[in-house]
């Protein structure tokens, strides 16, 4: 007997993503994340191929693009933090389009935007 699939984040499919072993999944989602911790920051490259391999996974897996997006939005608070960090930033600053940014802020190092002017 089968798993009942109630949970209403459950999305049906028959692809070859929703066909793979469990624990291929698993295995597959760890190695994925370590590869994105041991990037450097400075590899902006290796950061637009990974978002480009998520992009073609939803695609093979025919996921809509809505609840897609819906999930996502959890991430929010976090893209909001990551936005400000240069605004709000102390420390070496540099203009960009305009606005004074701090540099420490832009490279997300948590040094330079502590409460106190370096």
């Amino acid at each position: 007997m089968g798993a009942s699939h109630a949970h209403p984040l459950y999305l049906p499919g028959t692809s070859s993503l929703h066909r793979a072993r469990p624990q291929c999944k698993i295995a597959a989602t760890l190695l994925f994340v370590l590869a994105v911790v041991a990037t450097p920051r400075e590899a902006f490259w290796a950061f637009g191929l990974y978002g480009l391999l998520l992009a073609i996974l939803a695609a093979v897996a025919r996921i809509p693009p809505a609840p897609l997006a819906r999930r996502l939005l959890i991430e929010l608070p976090f893209l909001a933090f990551a936005f400000f960090l240069p605004i709000v930033g102390h420390g070496q600053r540099v203009e960009v389009l305009g606005m004074s940014l701090a540099v420490g802020g832009l490279w997300s190092s948590p040094g330079s935007w502590s409460a106190t002017p370096t």
